[in-house]
């Protein structure tokens, strides 16, 4: 039985193309096995999500259409003839749905349980394949002018979690310290590589514990290795600091060995993103962008969770017209950067604070001064000819957008939101938009608030009134800037939520800076209290924003966090009604 079944069909299925969008019609010749089966018999037009194995591993994504009356069977054995590929929309996550196949057998006990089938052959091979691992030395494949011969490595693009017996040609692009951190199981270590293979793919590598003993001095920046072993794992991008999918996790048997370069490396691939571009990225992403430096801030030491650090702030701005703050980390901060020059940086990370985008370097990060590429250079000295050397704030509100621009975005009711079972790891990923009226706005203090002219952190009073104190940038200030946080009711046909801006959102909305804002709180301004509610309250709006759920107590409450507000126009939602009535009396 176990022969008829593909050896390693999995995997192959995995390689082939697999383009998001595209359902081509594409020809396999697999024999695989089904290994789990829904739970219930019924199944619309007869279509079955199934799990399939084949000598080795297993794989949950399947789609098959059985006959009527027919249902599968785990047991079954299914020869592939062909195959389309889907994904979903949510995670990309790809589904195999076989299109043309024949049942070979049916019931045949699986091949992953040892007690029923003879495993004895695969066993052996897999104890040869880690023998040959441990005692083969790596400097096995060389041309005949002696140099490295990579051909027989894979590429770091063809990696997935399927990928057994790992076995690459690389050069390292960085190497982080030495980290040391504490979980319940006890204390730890870990250091993490950035690899680039000859088509300038990069990819990060992390080793743990006993292997970072073994692997860390093995290892130095811009030299050729030859690594075998280790196993793929999905990159997660939250603590990620490089773009691929995927990541290596080195193994005690993973060896990693120095070997010539054969000159076929390239230089690694940057792919620009516009600073115009970014409000629509989330939070974590890891970008490529070239810009012109504005502003440079002072290099300085602040208090954070990991210690001391030293940073420093330099606004640029690009051919898109708009600029942004980027924060350099040591040792990019104490890099000597000046005012008017040109500069790439690869792998910087996207961060938001109060709705704000900014980017901050990595570990991963490269940055090149007055880096040649002279068509992107280019572009951004014509735009600066022609406006002036003036670049405008990156803020949701700075760009120039119209009404229906966020057309996109779906309309929600608030009962929708506010039930839809988001996660924490989910928020931040996509904006929702809904029409609800402000019903009530709580004018007090707690609007606003003391912050760092810097950073936008809260200050710290100090006593005796000597002023104020930033905590993150180890600063003092005798007088603070203030801040909008804003917080009001809001409600729709289907129910009320209380939502939250900050900053410029806020400002615009209440059409009141927020110093004069204070003001008239402290000195409890009914008159222009009144003014303000008379602009707002009971008046319908369309807002924008992001769903975040916030935990006290153990509690956690959904609120949305609002960075767009725009006035109902009337005259396009009449042209919407308009259109949409043609289109039912047709």
């Amino acid at each position: 039985m176990s022969s008829k079944i593909s050896e390693n069909g999995i995997s192959i299925l995995s390689q082939l193309p697999n383009e998001p969008g595209k359902k081509n019609l594409i020809n396999t010749d697999v024999i695989l096995q089904i290994c789990g089966t829904p739970k219930s018999e019924q199944s619309k037009n007869n279509i079955f999500s199934v799990s399939m194995m084949d000598m080795h591993q297993k794989y949950t994504g399947f789609l098959i259409k059985f006959q009527q009356g027919e249902t599968p069977n785990v047991g079954d054995i299914i020869h592939i003839h062909s195959i389309t590929i889907a994904f979903l929309n949510k995670d990309k996550t790809k589904i195999y749905v076989i299109k043309n196949y024949d049942i070979i057998e049916k019931n045949v006990p699986l091949v992953t349980s040892i007690d029923n089938f003879d495993n004895s052959k695969i066993k052996k091979n897999n104890i040869q394949d880690n023998e040959n691992l441990n005692e083969k030395p790596l400097l096995d494949f060389k041309t005949k002018n002696g140099d490295f011969d990579d051909s027989r490595c894979m590429k770091l693009s063809n990696l997935t979690t399927f990928t057994r017996n790992i076995h690459l040609y690389v050069k390292c692009i960085k190497k982080s310290d030495i980290k040391k951190f504490t979980t319940k199981n006890g204390p730890g270590q870990l250091f993490n590589l950035i690899i680039s293979d000859v088509d300038g793919f990069e990819m990060c590598c992390t080793a743990f514990n006993n292997v970072v003993d073994k692997l860390y001095n093995k290892i130095n920046e811009g030299k050729i290795y030859e690594i075998k072993g280790g196993f793929v794992k999905i990159n997660d991008k939250k603590f990620s600091s490089v773009k691929s999918e995927y990541r290596i996790n080195f193994d005690d048997k993973t060896i990693i060995n120095e070997v010539p370069d054969n000159g076929s490396f390239r230089e690694s691939i940057c792919n620009f993103v516009k600073i115009n571009e970014i409000n629509n990225l989330n939070p974590s992403s890891i970008i490529d962008i070239i810009g012109y430096v504005i502003e440079i801030g002072e290099s300085k030491n602040i208090n954070t969770k990991n210690g001391e650090q030293n940073l420093r702030h330099i606004s640029m701005g690009d051919s898109s017209g708009y600029k942004i703050d980027i924060t350099l980390w040591k040792p990019f901060s104490e890099s000597n950067i000046l005012s008017n020059e040109y500069i790439a940086f690869k792998n910087l990370k996207v961060n938001e604070f109060n709705n704000n985008k900014k980017l901050s370097t990595t570990e991963a990060t490269s940055m090149i001064i007055n880096p040649n590429y002279p068509n992107e250079i280019e572009e951004i000295q014509n735009y600066m000819n022609n406006n002036q050397n003036e670049f405008k704030e990156l803020s949701y509100y700075s760009q120039e957008k119209n009404y229906d621009n966020y057309s996109p975005i779906e309309l929600s009711y608030i009962k929708d939101i506010i039930n839809d079972n988001i996660s924490i790891e989910e928020q931040n990923k996509n904006s929702v938009k809904f029409r609800a009226v402000v019903e009530n706005i709580h004018h007090n203090e707690k609007n606003y608030y003391a912050g760092c002219v810097d950073c936008k952190k809260k200050l710290i009073p100090q006593e005796n009134n000597e002023g104020y104190i930033c905590q993150f940038c180890n600063k003092k200030f005798l007088e603070p800037k203030y801040y909008y946080t804003l917080s009001c009711k809001v409600r729709d046909l289907t129910g009320e939520t209380w939502i939250e801006m900050f900053g410029d959102t806020a400002g615009k909305f209440l059409n009141v800076p927020v110093q004069e804002y204070k003001e008239i709180i402290i000195n409890n301004d009914q008159t222009k209290i009144s003014e303000i509610n008379d602009k707002i309250e009971f008046k319908e709006f369309i807002f924008i924003g992001k769903v975040r759920i916030n935990t006290y107590n153990n509690v956690s409450k959904k609120r949305i966090s609002v960075y767009r507000v725009d006035e109902i126009n009337n005259k396009v939602e009449s042209e919407k009604l308009i259109k949409l009535f043609s289109t039912l009396l047709i």
